[in-house]
Protein backbone atom coordinates (compact mmCIF):
# COMPACT_ATOMS: atom_id res chain seq x y z
CA UNK A 1 0.00 0.00 0.00
CA UNK A 2 1.66 3.18 -0.68
CA UNK A 3 2.01 5.81 2.01
CA UNK A 4 3.93 9.60 2.61
CA UNK A 5 6.13 7.50 4.56
CA UNK A 6 7.65 3.33 4.26
CA UNK A 7 7.57 2.06 8.01
CA UNK A 8 5.87 -1.26 7.70
CA UNK A 9 5.79 -4.20 5.92
CA UNK A 10 3.98 -3.83 2.55
CA UNK A 11 4.68 -0.12 2.64
CA UNK A 12 5.85 1.80 -0.61
CA UNK A 13 6.23 4.98 -1.16
CA UNK A 14 7.29 7.14 -4.17
CA UNK A 15 8.93 10.44 -4.00
CA UNK A 16 10.58 12.39 -7.23
CA UNK A 17 12.66 9.63 -8.48
CA UNK A 18 13.20 7.85 -5.33
CA UNK A 19 11.27 4.75 -4.77
CA UNK A 20 11.03 3.17 -1.18
CA UNK A 21 9.82 -0.94 -0.97
CA UNK A 22 8.92 -2.89 2.29
CA UNK A 23 8.79 -6.07 1.28
CA UNK A 24 6.88 -8.35 3.20
CA UNK A 25 9.99 -11.17 3.28
CA UNK A 26 12.69 -8.40 4.65
CA UNK A 27 14.19 -7.40 7.49
CA UNK A 28 14.57 -4.05 6.24
CA UNK A 29 13.17 -1.47 3.10
CA UNK A 30 14.95 -0.90 0.28
CA UNK A 31 15.37 2.52 -1.64
CA UNK A 32 15.77 2.65 -5.03
CA UNK A 33 17.11 6.09 -6.65
CA UNK A 34 16.46 6.51 -10.06
CA UNK A 35 17.75 8.77 -12.97
CA UNK A 36 14.97 9.24 -15.43
CA UNK A 37 13.98 5.80 -15.77
CA UNK A 38 17.37 4.46 -15.21
CA UNK A 39 18.18 2.73 -11.89
CA UNK A 40 21.07 4.38 -10.27
CA UNK A 41 21.03 2.42 -7.45
CA UNK A 42 19.52 0.01 -4.50
CA UNK A 43 20.44 0.86 -0.67
CA UNK A 44 18.58 -0.63 2.52
CA UNK A 45 17.86 1.72 4.62
CA UNK A 46 16.50 1.64 8.85
CA UNK A 47 12.65 2.36 9.03
CA UNK A 48 13.18 4.50 12.52
CA UNK A 49 15.36 7.43 11.15
CA UNK A 50 14.80 6.58 6.85
CA UNK A 51 18.64 6.64 6.90
CA UNK A 52 20.31 4.63 3.99
CA UNK A 53 23.47 2.72 4.79
CA UNK A 54 24.06 -0.14 2.87
CA UNK A 55 24.16 -0.56 -1.54
CA UNK A 56 23.52 -4.11 -2.59
CA UNK A 57 23.28 -4.84 -6.38
CA UNK A 58 19.39 -6.53 -6.17
CA UNK A 59 16.11 -7.32 -4.22
CA UNK A 60 13.79 -10.10 -4.30
CA UNK A 61 9.93 -8.33 -3.97
CA UNK A 62 7.53 -11.32 -3.30
CA UNK A 63 3.89 -10.37 -3.61
CA UNK A 64 1.94 -9.32 -0.73
CA UNK A 65 -0.84 -11.96 -1.82
CA UNK A 66 -1.14 -15.08 -3.43
CA UNK A 67 -4.62 -14.83 -3.85
CA UNK A 68 -4.61 -14.16 -7.70
CA UNK A 69 -2.35 -17.40 -8.16
CA UNK A 70 -3.86 -19.63 -6.32
CA UNK A 71 -7.29 -19.06 -7.93
CA UNK A 72 -5.99 -19.58 -11.33
CA UNK A 73 -4.09 -22.80 -9.81
CA UNK A 74 -7.45 -24.26 -8.31
CA UNK A 75 -8.79 -24.65 -11.94
CA UNK A 76 -5.48 -26.60 -13.11
CA UNK A 77 -3.75 -29.77 -12.29
CA UNK A 78 -0.62 -27.66 -10.42
CA UNK A 79 -1.76 -28.11 -6.59
CA UNK A 80 1.34 -30.18 -5.46
CA UNK A 81 2.92 -29.94 -1.41
CA UNK A 82 5.56 -27.72 -0.72
CA UNK A 83 7.34 -30.82 0.93
CA UNK A 84 7.45 -32.44 -2.57
CA UNK A 85 10.43 -29.97 -2.98
CA UNK A 86 12.40 -31.12 -0.23
CA UNK A 87 15.62 -32.91 -0.74
CA UNK A 88 15.82 -36.35 1.20
CA UNK A 89 18.57 -34.64 3.47
CA UNK A 90 16.55 -32.03 4.79
CA UNK A 91 16.62 -31.20 8.55
CA UNK A 92 12.13 -30.57 9.96
CA UNK A 93 12.85 -28.78 12.98
CA UNK A 94 9.39 -28.48 15.47
CA UNK A 95 9.13 -25.60 17.73
CA UNK A 96 6.61 -26.91 20.28
CA UNK A 97 5.42 -29.95 18.11
CA UNK A 98 2.04 -30.11 20.68
CA UNK A 99 1.35 -26.69 19.91
CA UNK A 100 1.78 -27.20 16.28
CA UNK A 101 -0.37 -30.57 16.06
CA UNK A 102 -3.91 -28.36 18.23
CA UNK A 103 -2.97 -25.69 15.85
CA UNK A 104 -3.09 -27.83 12.94
CA UNK A 105 -6.00 -29.55 14.40
CA UNK A 106 -7.74 -26.27 14.69
CA UNK A 107 -7.06 -25.04 11.21
CA UNK A 108 -8.61 -28.05 9.38
CA UNK A 109 -11.96 -27.79 11.31
CA UNK A 110 -11.94 -24.21 9.71
CA UNK A 111 -10.56 -25.23 6.66
CA UNK A 112 -12.78 -28.02 5.78
CA UNK A 113 -12.48 -29.35 1.95
CA UNK A 114 -10.17 -26.53 0.81
CA UNK A 115 -8.10 -27.78 -2.44
CA UNK A 116 -4.93 -25.47 -0.31
CA UNK A 117 -4.76 -27.32 2.57
CA UNK A 118 -3.61 -30.48 3.21
CA UNK A 119 -4.33 -32.63 6.71
CA UNK A 120 -1.33 -32.58 9.40
CA UNK A 121 -1.34 -36.92 9.04
CA UNK A 122 -1.15 -36.37 5.46
CA UNK A 123 2.42 -34.13 5.89
CA UNK A 124 4.35 -37.05 5.49
CA UNK A 125 7.54 -35.48 6.79
CA UNK A 126 8.95 -39.12 8.59
CA UNK A 127 10.95 -39.55 5.69
CA UNK A 128 13.04 -36.78 6.82
CA UNK A 129 15.97 -36.40 9.28
CA UNK A 130 13.71 -34.25 12.19
CA UNK A 131 14.36 -32.07 16.02
CA UNK A 132 11.62 -30.99 18.15
CA UNK A 133 12.22 -28.21 20.17
CA UNK A 134 9.92 -28.11 23.47
CA UNK A 135 10.49 -26.30 26.97
CA UNK A 136 8.37 -28.99 28.57
CA UNK A 137 9.30 -32.44 27.55
CA UNK A 138 6.79 -34.91 26.60
CA UNK A 139 6.87 -38.74 25.64
CA UNK A 140 9.95 -39.52 23.65
CA UNK A 141 9.54 -41.14 19.69
CA UNK A 142 11.18 -44.78 19.51
CA UNK A 143 14.67 -44.53 18.29
CA UNK A 144 14.62 -40.62 18.81
CA UNK A 145 17.51 -38.95 20.73
CA UNK A 146 16.80 -36.57 23.80
CA UNK A 147 19.08 -33.97 24.95
CA UNK A 148 18.65 -30.91 27.80
CA UNK A 149 20.16 -27.34 27.63
CA UNK A 150 19.53 -25.67 30.27
CA UNK A 151 19.60 -21.69 29.52
CA UNK A 152 19.63 -18.68 32.06
CA UNK A 153 17.37 -15.19 31.48
CA UNK A 154 19.57 -12.13 32.30
CA UNK A 155 18.05 -9.52 34.64
CA UNK A 156 20.33 -6.64 33.12
CA UNK A 157 22.05 -3.67 34.13
CA UNK A 158 19.93 -0.47 33.23
CA UNK A 159 21.75 2.33 35.36
CA UNK A 160 24.82 -0.01 36.49
CA UNK A 161 27.05 -0.08 33.53
CA UNK A 162 29.98 -0.68 35.17
CA UNK A 163 28.59 -3.82 36.40
CA UNK A 164 28.07 -5.01 33.17
CA UNK A 165 31.81 -4.41 32.31
CA UNK A 166 32.83 -6.32 35.33
CA UNK A 167 30.27 -9.36 34.35
CA UNK A 168 32.24 -9.05 30.51
CA UNK A 169 35.59 -9.18 32.10
CA UNK A 170 34.62 -12.54 34.53
CA UNK A 171 33.02 -14.47 31.18
CA UNK A 172 36.02 -13.47 29.32
CA UNK A 173 38.17 -15.01 31.91
CA UNK A 174 35.64 -17.84 32.32
CA UNK A 175 36.20 -18.57 28.74
CA UNK A 176 32.63 -17.31 27.65
CA UNK A 177 31.82 -16.42 23.55
CA UNK A 178 30.22 -12.92 23.78
CA UNK A 179 27.55 -11.86 21.39
CA UNK A 180 25.96 -8.42 21.94
CA UNK A 181 22.76 -7.90 19.69
CA UNK A 182 22.17 -4.13 18.18
CA UNK A 183 19.14 -2.79 16.64
CA UNK A 184 20.95 -0.78 14.02
CA UNK A 185 23.99 0.62 12.32
CA UNK A 186 24.36 3.09 14.40
CA UNK A 187 23.90 1.83 17.85
CA UNK A 188 26.63 -1.09 16.63
CA UNK A 189 29.32 1.83 15.57
CA UNK A 190 28.40 3.74 19.36
CA UNK A 191 29.19 -0.30 20.95
CA UNK A 192 32.29 -0.43 18.90
CA UNK A 193 33.40 2.67 20.41
CA UNK A 194 32.17 1.99 24.06
CA UNK A 195 34.13 -0.99 23.58
CA UNK A 196 37.32 0.66 22.99
CA UNK A 197 37.38 2.79 25.11
CA UNK A 198 37.69 -0.31 27.65
CA UNK A 199 40.11 -1.44 25.71
CA UNK A 200 38.60 -4.44 23.75
CA UNK A 201 39.91 -5.03 20.11
CA UNK A 202 37.28 -6.37 18.03
CA UNK A 203 38.32 -8.90 15.35
CA UNK A 204 38.03 -12.68 14.62
CA UNK A 205 39.87 -13.91 17.76
CA UNK A 206 37.95 -11.70 20.74
CA UNK A 207 35.48 -13.56 22.37
CA UNK A 208 33.23 -10.93 22.16
CA UNK A 209 31.64 -9.54 18.64
CA UNK A 210 28.45 -7.34 17.92
CA UNK A 211 25.88 -8.05 15.30
CA UNK A 212 22.57 -6.43 13.99
CA UNK A 213 19.56 -8.11 14.95
CA UNK A 214 16.50 -8.32 16.76
CA UNK A 215 16.61 -9.95 20.35
CA UNK A 216 13.50 -9.93 22.63
CA UNK A 217 15.78 -10.58 25.93
CA UNK A 218 19.32 -11.79 26.34
CA UNK A 219 20.52 -15.77 28.04
CA UNK A 220 23.41 -17.61 28.37
CA UNK A 221 24.14 -21.18 28.25
CA UNK A 222 26.41 -22.43 30.76
CA UNK A 223 27.05 -25.66 29.37
CA UNK A 224 27.92 -24.15 26.16
CA UNK A 225 29.62 -20.89 27.65
CA UNK A 226 27.97 -18.50 25.29
CA UNK A 227 26.31 -15.49 26.56
CA UNK A 228 24.10 -13.88 24.05
CA UNK A 229 22.52 -10.18 25.27
CA UNK A 230 20.04 -7.56 23.21
CA UNK A 231 20.39 -3.62 24.13
CA UNK A 232 17.74 -4.42 27.00
CA UNK A 233 19.84 -6.06 29.02
CA UNK A 234 23.12 -3.72 28.44
CA UNK A 235 21.56 -0.54 28.51
CA UNK A 236 18.06 -1.28 29.69
CA UNK A 237 16.38 -0.30 25.85
CA UNK A 238 13.70 -1.50 24.84
CA UNK A 239 13.25 -2.07 20.75
CA UNK A 240 9.86 -1.11 19.68
CA UNK A 241 9.05 -0.78 16.22
CA UNK A 242 5.96 1.74 16.40
CA UNK A 243 3.40 1.59 13.91
CA UNK A 244 1.69 4.93 13.07
CA UNK A 245 -1.60 5.17 14.54
CA UNK A 246 -4.42 5.51 11.21
CA UNK A 247 -7.00 8.83 12.59
CA UNK A 248 -9.97 7.90 10.29
CA UNK A 249 -10.90 11.73 10.78
CA UNK A 250 -7.83 12.92 9.26
CA UNK A 251 -6.49 13.76 5.41
CA UNK A 252 -3.13 14.30 4.32
CA UNK A 253 -1.31 17.81 4.27
CA UNK A 254 -0.26 18.34 0.78
CA UNK A 255 0.74 22.03 1.30
CA UNK A 256 0.49 24.65 3.59
CA UNK A 257 -1.92 26.34 1.83
CA UNK A 258 -4.15 23.50 2.81
CA UNK A 259 -4.07 25.42 6.65
CA UNK A 260 -4.71 28.26 8.60
CA UNK A 261 -4.24 29.40 11.99
CA UNK A 262 -7.07 27.88 13.91
CA UNK A 263 -7.69 25.36 12.07
CA UNK A 264 -7.47 21.50 13.84
CA UNK A 265 -4.90 18.53 12.75
CA UNK A 266 -4.38 15.79 13.58
CA UNK A 267 -0.59 14.70 14.98
CA UNK A 268 0.57 11.13 14.77
CA UNK A 269 1.76 10.89 18.25
CA UNK A 270 -0.49 13.27 20.26
CA UNK A 271 -4.01 13.30 18.63
CA UNK A 272 -5.75 16.12 17.52
CA UNK A 273 -4.73 19.77 18.58
CA UNK A 274 -5.54 23.40 16.90
CA UNK A 275 -2.91 24.17 14.24
CA UNK A 276 -1.14 28.01 15.40
CA UNK A 277 0.77 29.03 12.06
CA UNK A 278 4.55 28.74 11.40
CA UNK A 279 7.01 29.64 13.91
CA UNK A 280 11.02 30.54 13.47
CA UNK A 281 13.26 30.12 16.51
CA UNK A 282 16.87 31.43 16.80
CA UNK A 283 20.15 29.22 16.17
CA UNK A 284 16.98 27.09 13.96
CA UNK A 285 16.83 26.38 10.44
CA UNK A 286 13.54 26.27 9.14
CA UNK A 287 10.26 26.58 10.19
CA UNK A 288 8.20 24.83 12.57
CA UNK A 289 4.47 24.11 12.97
CA UNK A 290 2.71 25.04 16.13
CA UNK A 291 0.10 22.50 17.48
CA UNK A 292 -1.66 23.46 21.07
CA UNK A 293 -3.30 20.96 22.65
CA UNK A 294 -5.53 20.84 25.64
CA UNK A 295 -4.08 22.96 28.86
CA UNK A 296 -2.21 24.99 26.41
CA UNK A 297 0.65 22.77 25.95
CA UNK A 298 1.80 23.65 22.32
CA UNK A 299 4.52 21.09 20.62
CA UNK A 300 6.42 22.88 17.19
CA UNK A 301 6.55 20.06 14.51
CA UNK A 302 9.24 21.06 12.05
CA UNK A 303 7.84 21.42 8.41
CA UNK A 304 9.76 18.77 7.25
CA UNK A 305 8.10 16.40 9.15
CA UNK A 306 4.23 17.31 7.76
CA UNK A 307 4.07 13.38 6.59
CA UNK A 308 3.34 13.42 10.59
CA UNK A 309 0.34 15.52 10.47
CA UNK A 310 -3.03 15.43 8.72
CA UNK A 311 -6.02 17.75 8.34
CA UNK A 312 -9.21 17.09 10.62
CA UNK A 313 -12.30 16.46 8.37
CA UNK A 314 -15.11 15.98 10.69
CA UNK A 315 -19.14 16.78 10.00
CA UNK A 316 -20.25 20.28 8.78
CA UNK A 317 -19.67 22.67 12.30
CA UNK A 318 -18.07 19.86 13.98
CA UNK A 319 -15.30 20.87 16.49
CA UNK A 320 -13.18 17.79 17.69
CA UNK A 321 -12.42 16.69 21.48
CA UNK A 322 -8.52 18.65 21.69
CA UNK A 323 -6.24 15.77 22.87
CA UNK A 324 -3.88 16.58 26.02
CA UNK A 325 -0.20 16.08 25.61
CA UNK A 326 1.25 12.95 27.46
CA UNK A 327 -2.08 11.47 28.55
CA UNK A 328 -1.78 8.25 26.73
CA UNK A 329 -1.03 5.30 29.27
CA UNK A 330 2.05 3.45 28.01
CA UNK A 331 2.33 -0.44 27.74
CA UNK A 332 2.52 -2.82 30.97
CA UNK A 333 5.54 -4.39 31.46
CA UNK A 334 5.26 -8.29 31.09
CA UNK A 335 6.36 -10.63 33.54
CA UNK A 336 9.88 -12.11 32.96
CA UNK A 337 10.99 -16.14 34.24
CA UNK A 338 14.45 -15.95 35.68
CA UNK A 339 14.95 -19.88 34.10
CA UNK A 340 13.71 -21.55 31.49
CA UNK A 341 14.97 -24.95 29.39
CA UNK A 342 14.68 -25.86 26.24
CA UNK A 343 14.79 -30.17 24.97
Amino acid sequence: SRDVMVENRGDVSVRGGIVDVFPISSELPYRFEFFGDELEQIRRFEPETQRSFEQIGEVQILPRSEKGMLASAADSETLTSLIKYYDNDTLVIFDEPMSIAEAAEDLEEQIGNSPYYMAWDETKVDRFARLSLMQVGQEKEAGATRFTETMHSITGWAGHTDDFWDQLEKWELDGYQVKLICVNTGERRRLYELLEERGYKLDKDTFVSVGIGRLRAGFTVPKDKLALLSEQEMFGRHYVRRKRRRFEAGTAITQFSDLKAGDYIVHGEHGIGRYMGLRRFQGKSGDFMGIQYKGGDTIYVPVTHIDQVQKYVGGDGTVPKVDKVGGRPGPKPRPRSKKRSRT
